[in-house]
């Protein structure tokens, strides 16, 4: 069985492996990711929120909701690690996001993601994220993305 627990510091080793792992496996990591993922406490602070997914006490995904404003938050960052792909982590943080923003009476959650990850778009569309706009080029991350929403 899966759980989801909150941001905890102790934890932030994860939150960078799991999402370097993703990363490196489409793209490269660039500075704009690292100082996202070596600095972590900044996403709650600003009032977000970071999720970890557990399974027979072991972190196997995690994912972060960032504080866009007092309506909006920006789904970053979310990945699960592959030996545990498949195994619903990624709905559970899912939900667990949609929950935290309901919660905090936020109207949106947007998200940035590319056609390469075609798990992670069907995941969004499972949660009823639409496609917003065309794809461009990240001024930061130097990737191709387009845009997706979920109205709360």
């Amino acid at each position: 069985m899966i759980s989801i627990i909150s941001y905890q510091p102790e934890l932030n080793d994860f939150f960078y492996s799991i999402n370097k792992e993703w990363i490196e496996e489409f793209y490269e990591m660039t500075a704009e990711d690292e100082m996202i993922l070596k600095n972590p406490q900044k996403i709650v602070e600003t009032g977000g929120e970071i999720f970890f997914a557990m399974k027979n006490m072991n972190v196997i995904g995690t994912g972060a909701l960032a504080k866009t404003n007092d309506n909006e938050y920006e789904l970053i960052k979310m990945g699960v690690t592959k030996k545990y792909r498949k195994q619903n982590a990624g709905f559970a943080l899912m939900n667990a996001a949609i929950q935290f923003a309901r919660d905090r009476q936020a109207k949106k959650i947007i998200l940035e993601t590319a056609t390469e990850l075609q798990a992670a778009i069907h995941l969004y569309e499972k949660f009823q994220f639409k496609r917003v706009g065309e794809e461009y080029k990240h001024p930061l991350f130097r990737r191709k993305v387009f845009k997706m929403e979920l109205e709360l």
